[in-house]
């Protein structure tokens, strides 16, 4: 086979491998461009291909951390009354040092007359604006320009993308640009990555809260390519999810079945059944996750908010290697399901006092180095609970932390034996579409545009 005869679509993955940075975390605009010019002098075929491939993407920003869902370390998830400087250091944690740094709408919107939208595969958008203050209306006509610019950027995506693989897109916190994601995650059903971040924004009141409804994300008669990652982080929205008996919702944990990293991080969880209840089912479905995050940061006095009911003997999770779990009211009954022989880091937050959590088996994770919890009790009871035996985590225990002192602060022990390293095995390949099948009243699937490739000659 001669040159000329290489079909396009091996060409695109060869050169798609090529123009990929060896460090992605360290890759800067000018090494792209310098990759991309040096592959475009090769050939007439090569030029073509690489600016292909550079119309597929489209970034407003570089997404610097790939071990978001660690449960080692991190923030623990900051309500809508949380002071101003631990709001900041959370979405420095997640974001970067220029978190702070807002795109203009308006010159983004710009920037789109000129990108192909339909032959778009991975899309970076930041859609955050200035809080509009209703006590201040002088600042309206300086700011409703761009919340306006905000929303006409995303209808335009939303009517002309159909083929996105990634999307990374950090909002504000307006219902009507989350209603739009919803719509523009179950209209793209070959995404793969999906890392909504909604900021906390002017959100001062549980009613002004917006909803993140995860049933809107899929279309019931389409057929979706299995997810890799889904992470919502909105703590100053509602995370709402449906009856477990409808087609949407199957459909969602069909689309999720392959996840390997998977967040959920809001201001509250709102469901028909109990939140552990309905996550537990969900993990039962998950057996390729490797990373989870369940954080909820809304306090009030739900007797069952935190209770978990599930038939299953046990919850097979044999990749998983970061738990991070932080609802009101959540006792340990979840772990007690759970069957991680992997597991490395675990994160627990509740109200429920250590008497009431129900203990786990000795060594029930029997490869858990870092345990923290924030909850009421002694610290030496939590970690017995835990399932560690007491000659693995003696050495943590101080005049504090103890058997004794009881106390509700956050608290980290490291496990022996030392020198362990976190396991990192590859979860079988995922499923290449996903689907539940419609039922007779449930309309036929949608037949979306076809984008029209570049020729490559």
């Amino acid at each position: 086979m001669s040159f000329s005869d290489i079909p396009a679509e091996l060409l695109l993955m060869v050169l798609g491998h090529a123009v990929a940075p060896d460090d992605p975390a360290a890759d800067t605009v000018s090494a792209l461009i310098t990759r991309s010019l040096a592959l475009k002098s090769v050939c007439s075929r090569f030029r073509a291909a690489i600016s292909t491939l550079l119309s597929q993407q489209f970034h407003c920003f570089h997404a610097i951390r790939t071990d978001d869902l660690q449960a080692q370390i991190g923030p623990w998830t900051v309500s809508i009354h949380s002071e101003g400087d631990y709001k900041r250091w959370y979405w420095r944690w997640y974001q970067g040092g220029n978190f702070h740094k807002l795109d203009d709408p308006a010159l983004v919107l710009r920037a789109f007359r000129f990108t192909s939208l339909p032959v778009l595969r991975a899309l970076s958008l930041d859609l955050r604006i200035i809080p509009l203050h209703p006590d201040l209306p002088a600042c309206w006509a300086r700011l409703a320009p761009d919340r306006f610019n905000a929303g006409l950027v995303l209808t335009r995506i939303l009517m002309g993308c159909q083929a996105l693989e990634e999307l990374n897109i950090r909002l504000p916190p307006h219902q009507e640009l989350i209603g739009a994601t919803e719509h523009l995650v179950a209209n793209n059903r070959s995404l793969r990555h999906i890392t909504i971040e909604i900021d906390s924004g002017n959100v001062r009141f549980d009613n002004d809260r917006p909803i993140v409804r995860l049933e809107n994300m899929v279309e019931c008669g389409d057929s979706y390519k299995a997810l890799l990652r889904f992470v919502i982080r909105a703590p100053s929205a509602v995370i709402a999810a449906g009856p477990t008996n409808t087609d949407e919702h199957r459909l969602l944990m069909s689309r999720l079945s392959q996840v390997r990293q998977l967040g959920l991080a809001g201001s509250e969880f709102a469901s028909p059944e109990p939140s552990l209840t309905w996550l537990g089912n969900a993990l039962g479905r998950m057996s390729a996750l490797q990373a989870c995050q369940f954080s909820f940061s809304y306090r009030q006095d739900l007797a069952t908010y935190g209770v978990f009911q599930h038939d299953a003997s046990s919850i097979a999770l044999p990749y998983l290697t970061d738990l991070t779990v932080e609802v009101e009211g959540a006792n340990t009954l979840l772990f007690s399901k759970i069957q991680s022989p992997h597991l490395y880091a675990l994160r627990f937050r509740t109200s429920v006092h250590v008497r009431d959590w129900h203990p786990l088996d000795a060594n029930h994770f029997p490869s858990l180095f870092t345990a923290t919890s924030w909850a009421p009790g002694p610290s030496a009871q939590k970690l017995e609970a835990l399932g560690i035996p007491i000659h693995k985590y003696i050495h943590n225990l101080t005049s504090f932390h103890n058997s004794d002192v009881d106390h509700n602060t956050e608290f980290t022990a490291y496990i022996k034996p030392y020198g362990r390293l976190k396991a990192h095995r590859t979860p079988p390949a995922a499923a290449a579409h996903v689907a539940v099948a419609a039922s007779a009243s449930v309309a036929a699937p949608r037949q979306g545009s076809v984008a029209k490739r570049r020729r490559l000659e």
